[in-house]
């Protein structure tokens, strides 16, 4: 092997490792992004879950001042009283309920971009690997065609 196709093939096979290198690290920054995005899922899960429950409690404490403030009126719980006490009850519950649904939502957006992620790092890995057959492919159809055998460019020239 003369120096030339030694130093092409040389090249290719650095062309071949380097590209499996850059997707190994491509996928590897991808999955870490991914556990970045997971964890920050199950933080919003912890803080909705905990913001959820402060919202009822201060919804109850709203609704027992409510209730002492409207035993002191002396008019009782019946009528307009009563509704406005359920209707408070109502809109805290919906508080309650729109808390955790906003939280499923950022949450729901972590777990899909990590899912992403994921898929990102399986496909560098991919194009690694196919880039480091393309790479092996030219590298062999260089020396083939430079070394003079194969055949492919004396029968085309003779013809």
């Amino acid at each position: 092997m003369d120096p030339f196709t030694a130093a092409m093939v040389a090249a290719g096979t650095l062309k071949a490792v380097g590209s499996v290198v850059e997707g190994q690290s491509q996928a590897k920054a991808a999955k870490a992004e991914a556990r970045i995005a997971d964890a920050n899922a199950q933080m919003t899960y912890d803080q909705t879950n905990q913001r959820e429950e402060q919202v009822r409690r201060e919804s109850r404490l709203a609704l027992s001042d409510q209730a002492a403030a409207i035993a002191e009126s002396g008019t009782g719980f019946t009528g307009s009283n009563l509704d406005v006490m359920k209707q408070s009850a109502t809109n805290a519950e919906l508080d309650a309920l729109n808390t955790r649904y906003q939280g499923s939502v950022t949450a729901l957006s972590y777990k899909n971009k990590a899912a992403g992620l994921r898929r990102a790092a399986s496909d560098s890995l991919r194009s690694g690997w196919i880039g480091a057959g393309t790479a092996a492919l030219q590298t062999i159809g260089s020396y083939g065609g430079s070394s003079g055998g194969g055949g492919g460019g004396a029968s085309a020239a003779g013809g």
